[in-house]
């Protein structure tokens, strides 16, 4: 076995054992802990490989047996299994540890009692092997275990049996004497803590649980090991688990549910996880009781979830799994989208629709088309475009059948996803393409409601090209276009079955048409078609409505009435933002348009308020460089910037104008405040500022 060395790990401080063979010296501690090291090393192996079970260590567990506490070094579940650890175990010892083992033993038939031993001096252990090899060739016969002790002249056998409380031929084949030699023991830790964890992170585990056994000795301590594994992984310790975790012992329910819990970020309804198995409720709650009861699986108000778990169990079928998972909860919230139950449920299904992305699975195409508004509500433009591609992208896999379902999913996912967000960060020309796109789809299958929509979003996008141009005739032909494409889309809208002439959506176009007309300057049609949608949208709860306040304002402005333009703006402001994403935007602008009408009339402190609320609301939502205009309005009302300053900045986007504000600033509020600081910077001074900014706003706003 090679010269011995003593371990490297040493206890604090001598601890007194618990067992009732009487105190351990120091050394004696110090080896009962590395072999709780060693036991504790094999579960965390065995936990990596099977997860889905319950693994824990108890040190110094005291256990009552026919109600006659017994006290033992190590316990181990779930195999059931105490120990009884001595460095070099007396003749007392040892017969000790046979009555606590015939106390112990009739609880569970399965039980393994074993003594662990470095040294052994005397005979003891010798006629205890020899007394052990004799009862497995008896087989369990009484008579044939005597005549088998007489025949071979059993030493110490009298003594030994008595000691035993239970049939001797019975316990002796269920007891183990393990012989560990220190110098073996340190040497198979080293080794076992290598394998799981690598060079470092070996020496980091052994430490760690060392210094937790010796910790636990007093208070006699349990400890879950995949409860350990967790905490282990928080101090940096990095786990190599097996490659696949296949849970063959389970039923294919019960490994699947695993499986499926484990990719969910939340816990998923019960209903969609039993038709994922194609079965009912209470069939599967049965099938996985037993997970249950062992606490890996729980259910609460209809959610089923999956305890933290150690590693990731496989499934041979995942990709059938994932599509129907997802089928599933997609019906679960299509069903139940106006409450939070189905809310809730979004980043499961996003999460599934990620991991279906690698096959060629119908469902995803179908991803947005349900989630459209609730991805929208959650406020995340990163998020609706990822799911708007991951629908896009299945839909025009190869090999995928291009149903007339598949391409109304794409279609939708460019117009109110790609559209929807390039529109919203300003890629205004890239938006109306891809707009065209869903136009052209939709047309390809006779799909009216597409064509309706698309008519009402492209004709909002020419608008909004329409203000961002600075040459008179380009102006004047997108807003032309503008009018032409919201008059198809009130048309589409109001022959349409659906909807039909009096319908809020065919109010909406005409919003959107009363917007463009305020915008061209033409303010007797814009008062014609802004009545017609005040007829129309009749929700004063809807964001319709809303937007309507916002234009009914903006009208009055363009009209010189800026006492009822801000009665608009104040009705507008009165919302709460508890409607989402676009009601927030809408706030947001609403403050920001009656901020601009109360410059104009001289209420400076109070439009700096507007000013200041609307570039929150628009940071909180990602529109950083519209709350960047908003930011640079508050600058012009409460800073007194030199002309020229304003001159040079106004070159720039928002969002660098007030970085180099901003950064401007801090520098004269720690610089000393000389004539020569105080003077008006020069153009070369604001080139820097606008080069650092530049840097800035760069690395602080996520590139799309």
């Amino acid at each position: 076995m090679g010269k011995s060395r003593p371990p490297r790990l040493q206890p604090t401080k001598a601890v007194v054992s618990g067992a009732v063979g009487g105190p351990s010296t120091g050394h004696g501690m110090n080896y009962q802990n590395l072999y709780a090291v060693l036991r504790a090393l094999d579960l965390i192996d065995r936990c990596l490989a099977t997860p889905y079970r319950a693994f824990t260590i108890s040190i110094e567990p005291r256990t009552p047996f026919d109600g006659k506490p017994t006290a033992w070094d190590i316990r181990t579940q779930p195999d059931d299994s105490f120990y009884e650890v001595k460095l070099n175990p007396t003749r007392s010892d040892v017969l000790d540890w046979i009555e606590r083992s015939g106390t112990a033993s009739g609880a569970n038939p399965t039980r393994i009692l074993s003594l662990v031993y470095s040294t052994a001096s005397g005979p003891i252990l010798a006629s205890v092997q020899q007394l052990m090899r004799i009862a497995v060739e008896a087989v369990g016969d009484k008579a044939r275990f005597s005549r088998l002790i007489e025949l071979e002249e059993a030493r110490d056998a009298g003594e030994i049996c008595a000691k035993t409380s239970a049939p001797p031929h019975e316990l002796l084949t269920r007891i183990r004497l393990v012989q560990e030699p220190e110098s073996a023991l340190d040497s198979e830790i080293d080794f076992r803590a290598r394998r799981i964890s690598g060079e470092k992170g070996g020496k980091r585990l052994r430490q760690f649980l060392f210094q937790k056994f010796v910790e636990a000795v007093p208070g006699r301590k349990s400890f879950d090991i995949g409860e350990l594994i967790e905490e282990l992984r928080k101090e940096g310790v990095e786990f190599q688990p097996p490659p696949e975790v296949a849970a063959s012992d389970l039923s294919s329910a019960a490994a699947g549910a695993i499986f499926l819990l484990q990719t969910c970020q939340s816990g998923v309804p019960a209903e969609a996880l039993a038709q994922t198995f194609s079965t009912s409720v209470e069939d599967l709650a049965e099938q996985l009781l037993p997970l249950r009861e062992k606490g890996i699986l729980s259910v609460q108000e209809g959610l089923w979830t999956v305890r933290p778990l150690p590693s990731q169990v496989t499934v041979h079928d995942a990709p059938n799994l994932w599509g129907r998972l997802l089928e599933a909860l997609l019906a679960y919230i299509h069903t139940h989208r106006n409450a939070k139950a189905g809310r809730k449920q979004v980043l499961n299904a996003v999460e599934i629709a990620r991991k279906c992305s690698t096959y060629c699975q119908p469902q995803v195409a179908q991803v947005f088309r349900v989630l459209d508004k609730l991805l929208k509500r959650r406020g995340d433009k990163h998020l609706v475009l990822e799911v708007a591609d991951l629908s896009i992208g299945a839909a025009r896999r190869p090999g995928q059948i291009r149903s007339q379902e598949v391409v109304k999913g794409e279609a939708v996912a460019l117009i109110c996803g790609r559209s929807w967000v390039y529109q919203r960060i300003g890629r205004l020309s890239e938006a109306q393409s891809i707009a065209q796109q869903s136009l052209d789809l939709g047309e390809s299958v006779g799909w009216d409601r597409n064509t309706a929509y698309c008519m009402k979003c492209i004709g909002r996008l020419y608008r909004m090209q329409a203000e961002a141009e600075t040459d008179k005739m380009a102006k004047t032909s997108l807003l032309a276009k503008s009018v032409a494409s919201l008059l198809e889309g009130i048309q589409k809208f109001s022959d349409s079955a659906e909807f039909g002439p009096n319908d809020p959506e065919v109010g909406d176009c005409y919003s959107l048409l009363g917007r463009t007309y305020v915008v061209s300057g033409d303010l007797r049609k814009a008062t014609e078609v802004i009545g017609k949608a005040s007829e129309l949208i009749t929700d004063h709860q809807s964001k319709d409505f809303l937007d309507l306040l916002i234009l009914r304002g903006d009208l009055a402005v363009a009209k010189g009435n800026r006492e009822l333009a801000d009665s608009e703006y104040q009705d507008a402001l009165s919302w709460s933002q508890d409607g989402g994403v676009e009601v927030s935007e809408m706030l947001a602008r609403a403050n920001f348009k009656c901020g601009l009408n109360d410059r104009a009339i001289g209420k400076k402190l109070i439009a700096a308020k507007r000013m200041r609320r609307a570039a929150e609301i628009w940071h909180q939502l990602g529109e950083h460089e519209t709350a960047a205009e908003a930011e640079w309005n508050e600058i012009l009302l409460v800073e007194e910037l030199p002309a020229n300053t304003i001159q040079i900045l106004e070159r720039q986007k928002f969002a660098v104008r007030v970085a180099a504000v901003r950064s401007h600033q801090r520098l004269l509020e720690g610089a000393h405040k000389s004539r020569a600081r105080r003077a008006d910077p020069s153009e070369q001074y604001w080139d820097q500022r606008i080069k650092e900014a530049r840097e800035q706003v760069a690395l602080e706003v996520k590139s799309w």
